[in-house]
């Protein structure tokens, strides 16, 4: 399973310059594509606008809302996961982050090779395993910044399950 074709596909039909970005889109595809929903074992997949606040995809069979995170990972950091069941990975805007934990949206992780853009795993996390201790803010940004006093989060993730 690899991540490539998507990619390649993504850069050519959007003009950005954001490998992060540019991942981040091609996973989505790749879930509504190829995965079934972990909820009800549909593959019924609608994919929210782009840029839509902590959501990417809504299973229509069951209603299900889902965030696909992208990361780059080695074999190693994956055995790592599995052996401490803890997966931290970085999050949008602090205070947007905790307002979604009412929204009750499931996260779908894709951990993959940096060079080749092999899936390595798939994790998954329910969103009745997210709570606030889940959520820890980041410094605000400083007054000269472009983005002044926005304050990004880290995501602690635990009761992890692997799709594959």
């Amino acid at each position: 399973m690899e991540l490539i074709e998507l990619v390649s596909q993504v850069k050519e039909n959007n003009n950005w310059k954001s490998e992060s970005r540019i991942v981040g889109e091609a996973c989505e595809y790749y879930i509504k594509n190829n995965i079934k929903c972990v909820r009800c074992n549909d593959n019924n997949f609608k994919k929210y606008k782009t840029n839509e606040t902590s959501k990417d995809l809504i299973c229509i069979s069951c209603s299900q809302k889902f965030q696909i995170k992208a990361k780059s990972a080695t074999q190693t950091q994956v055995n790592n996961i599995k052996n401490k069941d803890i997966f931290k990975t970085i999050g949008g805007e602090y205070s947007t982050t905790v307002k979604n934990i009412n929204e009750q949206i499931d996260y779908l992780i894709i951990l993959y090779e940096k060079k080749s853009y092999k899936i390595i795993n798939i994790l998954y996390i329910k969103y009745e395993n997210i709570n606030l201790n889940c959520i820890i803010p980041r410094k605000p940004l400083s007054t000269t910044a472009k983005r002044a006093g926005w304050q990004g989060c880290n995501i602690i993730f635990d009761n992890i399950q692997f799709i594959i």
